[in-house]
């Protein structure tokens, strides 16, 4: 399955805070194992430093605006108060299509 940056943020209810809407994403995986096409999230300040290394192309972030500035902004955001809700979301979404 592949869909949009704009399809995922709708699907958690979350706002763009970088990229473009149209950004296809094809999968999602955890920080540090994360590839170009998916998208992870950080639900945890403490793991911003791999948020900075991660090679994923996207990020759910539950996280106050104040932490943005220290995010790559070569990396699509979604922000969302709910990232490890929303991820699990997303994780139902990819899954469902697969099958």
């Amino acid at each position: 399955m592949s869909t949009t940056l704009q399809h995922l943020s709708d699907l958690v209810g979350g706002q763009i805070v970088h990229g473009e809407p149209s950004l296809v994403i094809s999968g999602l995986n955890s920080i540090n194992q994360a590839q170009p096409g998916e998208i992870t999230f950080l639900g945890n300040p403490r793991y911003l430093p791999s948020l900075k290394t991660t090679q994923a192309s996207a990020a759910l972030i539950a996280l106050d605006s104040s932490v943005l500035a220290e995010i790559p902004e070569t990396l699509a955001l979604i922000r969302s108060g709910k990232s490890h809700a929303g991820f699990f979301q997303c994780h139902q979404a990819f899954r469902a299509t697969a099958a």
